[in-house]
């Protein structure tokens, strides 16, 4: 790590798209209103984020917010409780990693 830039061993997540956190986030989903989904992806890039953590919690929702903020062209990373929604987010494209799962459920991905 010696002689390496420091900004070059940061990784910046945007956390804003989280339907638990923000009531705008959770508003503009219930309303399927992509333009307050895609500003708050922009403002996040704009801002120095380098991955969108996406948190929403059944599929549906999961997917349609993925598919509506690859249109940000952002770099994404998931977020939910449900490890089957974790899956399927997965084989989505521009999702790169799961930024967390709640309850330490890495159980559930092991090989069968």
């Amino acid at each position: 790590m010696l002689g390496q830039r420091y900004d070059a061993m940061m990784l910046i997540i945007g956390e804003r798209l989280n339907v638990f956190a923000s009531k705008k986030v959770r508003t503009a989903l219930e309303a399927k209103d992509e333009n307050v989904i895609l500003e708050i992806a922009r403002d996040q890039l704009a801002q120095g984020a380098q991955y969108l953590d996406v948190h929403a919690e059944g599929w549906d929702d999961m997917k349609w917010m993925l598919e509506t903020v690859q249109k940000s062209g952002a770099a994404i990373c998931l977020d939910s409780p449900d490890p089957d929604v974790i899956r399927k987010g997965l084989s989505m494209p521009n999702v790169k990693f799961i930024n967390s799962l709640a309850g330490g459920r890495l159980d559930c991905f092991k090989e069968a």
